[in-house]
């Protein structure tokens, strides 16, 4: 409520007004490191930087369109085409220094992947010592990416419980829920790809080799031990050792804790190597920030290109082609910082200029 008065005032921009949320939602040092740097204005300050510039930019075209019979000429095309260039400058800068907020993290990530069903979510209670998935029989008990951390001894990792692949899923949020899964994986750091031993192997693997997972980066964890007889467990054993290297393999059971110990040496022995990635001051953005801004330098390059296709013509008329192209790049860069557009502009003319007849 607070925040949203904040705002509502103009005491804070959007950015700055989720970097608040962030903050709230922040589970390690890096994460809140990013979100300070976003509340104190690091990210805001060049977007309305850019913001002004080039509302600037299209007060005087507008300006020009406007009074266009008075024969007064605000800004030529001259004039018009180096700060366009400027301002594509500026906001190339902000992406290309900018991290992937998704990034940002302090703990490297472990996703569990595997088919519904296969125990993923009771093994993710077991390894954190918490009641964070919801454990059910039924497959796709699990939609969304799940998250908590994992802790051994000094070190700490974040386990990320995945929705359980279908080769045909029932309905379409379960086909939206294993295509993100698909897509957060490219976030892994290691992947542990949990197998149930009580179930046929070969559409397991089969599920598995359809992700885009490094081999080199997984551990097979086969699952359930305590629901077959020793006899069976070694066919599924071999199964398994004709796709993945045996010193990649682990049996366990997620119910009972039999073989967590192992697994989990095996995995953090494994990411003594990875760094940690930390925002180290750096501007973050979320995907809609960095869609957004790629909203922005499309509408500048294309109203750079419409005025060097004017100035070459010799001509002012079509004006009004590049002044859309601003107008729709002001609105992606003011939907970022929560401005009214419209109102801006319109201030931004009778604010500069005293025409009279």
């Amino acid at each position: 409520e607070f925040t949203a008065r904040a705002f509502l005032l103009g005491k804070m921009d959007l950015t700055q007004a989720q970097a608040v949320r962030e903050l709230i939602d922040a589970q390690n040092d890096a994460q809140i490191e990013a979100a300070m740097a976003m509340l104190e204005g690091k990210l805001h300050r060049r977007l309305n930087e850019s913001y002004t510039k080039l509302a600037e930019l299209v007060s005087l075209l507008e300006a020009n369109i406007d009074f266009s019979e008075e024969e007064i000429e605000f800004i030529t095309l001259d004039q018009l085409i180096p700060g366009l260039d400027e301002l594509s400058s500026m906001i190339e800068g902000i992406l290309n220094e900018a991290i992937d907020s998704r990034t940002i993290t302090s703990l490297p990530r472990v996703f569990l992947v595997g088919s519904a069903n296969a125990g993923k979510s009771t093994l993710m209670n077991t390894l954190t010592g918490l009641d964070r998935a919801i454990c059910s029989p039924l497959p796709g008990t699990t939609r969304d990416i799940l998250t908590a951390v994992w802790a051994l001894q000094d070190r700490e990792v974040l386990l990320c419980d995945t929705a359980g692949l279908l080769e045909q899923p029932a309905d379409r949020i379960t086909r939206e829920a294993i295509d993100r899964t698909e897509s957060f994986l490219a976030l892994s750091d290691w992947v542990i790809f949990v197998v149930d031993a009580a179930q046929p192997i070969e559409e397991q693997l089969r599920l598995f080799d359809s992700l885009d997972v490094k081999e080199e980066r997984t551990l097979v964890a086969v699952n359930k031990i305590d629901l077959i007889g020793s006899h069976a467990l070694g066919s599924v054993i071999s199964a398994i050792e004709r796709r993945f290297d045996k010193k990649r393999i682990y049996t366990l059971s997620g119910r009972t804790g039999e073989g967590l110990t192992v697994l989990t040496d095996a995995v953090f022995a494994n990411l003594a190597e990875i760094s940690v990635i930390t925002a180290d001051g750096q501007i973050a953005l979320d995907l809609r920030g960095r869609a957004a801004l790629e909203d922005v330098l499309v509408s500048l390059k294309q109203a750079r290109t419409d005025a060097q296709t004017l100035k070459e013509s010799s001509g002012f008329l079509g004006l009004e082609i590049v002044a859309v192209s601003l107008q729709e790049g002001l609105r992606s860069l003011g939907a970022l910082l929560g401005k009214d557009v419209t109102e801006n502009v319109l201030e931004n003319i009778f604010g500069r200029f005293c025409i009279g007849k």
